[in-house]
């Protein structure tokens, strides 16, 4: 237990159902390798933060679901908002470089260890173009 901070370890069912803020003052201690649920989609595995947007998990999956058809072998990781009190937590998450090129900003996912946006317009290449820049506002590589 002190090796890894954890008294339940990765994935135990214990931390299905806690309430967001109390994970979000718990895992404020834990390294994050230990703060992951690994995910078995079509025999890839995807981790999911915990604190990843709710609203926009089931989609960011369907993404990676796809990425993996064109790429089984890569390494993804669907990343946690981090609100404006926990930015302290960043340089654990994301490289240095992306930390000072975005600042606040949060990327959706890393592919293979980089920061990735993950963007659904409308139709229309209007929406697809307003969707590629407010991604590129966040991260250098949008799909």
């Amino acid at each position: 237990m002190a090796k890894t901070g954890l008294v339940y370890p990765k994935n135990h069912p214990y931390y299905n159902g806690v309430a967001r803020a109390e994970l979000r003052k718990a895992i404020a201690y834990l390294p994050p390798e230990n703060t992951y649920q690994t995910v078995l989609i079509d025999g890839h595995k995807i981790d999911v933060h915990p604190l990843h947007g709710e609203k926009e998990t089931g989609r960011n999956i369907e993404t990676c679901k796809t990425l993996l058809k064109h790429d089984p072998k890569a390494k993804l990781k669907l990343l946690h908002i981090i609100n404006k009190n926990e930015m302290h937590i960043k340089d654990r998450l994301y490289s240095k470089d992306y930390v000072k090129k975005f600042g606040k900003k949060n990327a959706d996912a890393l592919y293979n260890g980089k920061a990735v946006e993950f963007e659904e317009p409308e139709t229309g290449s209007k929406a697809v173009k307003n969707a590629i820049r407010g991604g590129k506002e966040q991260v250098d590589r949008v799909f």
